[in-house]
C-alpha cells in the first residue's frame, strides 16, 4: 500500500479501493492486461474503415474505475509530466474523454 499511495494523485481511499478490488478478484488478476480489464481501462479496437483508434472497455469493476478517475483528474491538473502529456496529445483529440482514458491506462500500472 505505501507504493500505491506514493503515486501522485492516489490517496488512501483510492488505494484502499484498489486493494479491495484486487482481494475480491484474486483469481482474475493474473497480469497487467487482466488488471486493466478488471478496472475497465483496457483498450479495445473501435476502428472503422481507414480510421485506426481504440476506446476503453467499460466492462469490469465499477468501483475500481470510479476510484481511478479522480486520481487521473488530479494528475491532469497538478502533475507536471501528465500536464505536458495532455498538452502534447490534446490537439490530436477532439474532447476530454479520450485524454482521461489515456490517463486511466497509465495510472492503473
Amino acid at each position: 500500500m505505501p507504493q500505491l499511495v506514493a503515486a501522485f494523485g492516489v490517496g488512501a481511499d483510492t488505494a484502499a479501493e484498489m486493494l479491495f478490488v484486487a482481494g475480491d478478484n484474486i483469481d482474475r488478476v493474473r497480469s497487467q492486461p487482466a488488471w486493466a480489464r478488471l478496472c475497465g481501462v483496457a483498450p479495445i479496437p473501435a476502428s472503422s474503415g481507414m480510421t485506426n483508434r481504440h476506446r476503453l472497455n467499460r466492462g469490469g469493476h465499477r468501483q475500481a474505475n470510479a476510484g481511478l478517475y479522480p486520481a487521473v483528474i488530479v494528475r491532469m491538473q497538478h502533475h507536471e509530466p501528465t500536464r505536458a502529456y495532455v498538452a502534447r496529445v490534446k490537439p490530436l483529440e477532439s474532447w476530454r474523454a479520450p485524454l482521461c482514458g489515456l490517463g486511466l491506462q497509465s495510472l492503473h500500472r
